[in-house]
């Protein structure tokens, strides 16, 4: 459910609800102090945000620096919500009254960022490129055990999703109708308990299916009974 645009809250988003937002100064840009972190160092619209709000420039409004976060993070789509009136007041009044002389439109000549020159990825997919990346430059042990265990927890995380989907809807996950707009919520989260239950943790592996729970919620019209029975069977 979106947001309510009448209780005086205006929030934005690094991605829609259908995707996964962007890590960014990933392997092998995770260097600090000459050391690589092994992990991306920001969330790119995070971080862009940031490197927007520390220019401080005068008269710069909410809207004014959702237009340029947005145009920037260019791997998801941001999203704004709620009040949107809010938009037109300057950033001055909610994140620092430090002032700078230089107008508006100076600034994006002057102070770009470097950051599309950094390597982004899918937040999810973080772990597993670190892993890849340390192990194809020297070999390590530990970060072939993590890379090992990252894939194989994504192929059983994929079989076992595509066989509750099949089960419920007689179709793979990947084949299931495009997410609608409304959201049986109480289905969804009677399946997500039905899946701690039964599998374990809700992992990264996990994740990017919770799009397939909402699917099948679709599917039975909110009725979560098929559902959970599938993922108590599948996790038998």
């Amino acid at each position: 459910q979106e947001l309510p645009d009448d209780i005086r809250i205006y929030a934005t988003t690094a991605a829609n609800a259908k995707e996964s937002s962007w890590g960014t100064y990933c392997m092998p840009d995770d260097m600090v102090d000459g050391k690589h972190i092994g992990s991306c160092l920001g969330d790119l619209y995070s971080v862009t945000w940031m490197e927007d709000a520390d220019k401080k420039v005068i008269g710069e409004t909410l809207s004014e620096q959702y237009q340029t976060v947005k145009n920037r993070t260019n791997k998801s789509h941001v999203m704004q919500f709620g009040e949107l009136g809010i938009a037109k007041e300057v950033i001055r009044h909610f994140e620092t009254r430090s002032s700078v002389s230089a107008p508006l439109a100076d600034v994006p000549r002057r102070l770009v960022s470097n950051l599309y020159h950094h390597v982004s990825l899918p937040a999810g997919d973080a772990a597993m490129t670190s892993a890849l990346a340390r192990f194809l430059a020297n070999g390590n042990d530990q970060a072939a055990a993590e890379l090992t265990r990252g894939v194989q927890q994504r192929q059983q995380a994929k079989i076992r999703f595509d066989l509750v989907s099949s089960t419920v809807s007689g179709l793979a996950s990947a084949e299931l109708p495009t997410l609608p707009e409304r959201v049986h919520m109480d289905c969804h989260y009677a399946a997500y308990r039905a899946f701690i239950a039964a599998c374990g943790d809700w992992d990264e592996s996990s994740l990017p299916y919770s799009k397939t729970l909402a699917q099948l919620c679709a599917h039975t019209n909110g009725k979560p009974a098929a559902l959970v029975s599938a993922i108590f069977d599948c996790c038998a």
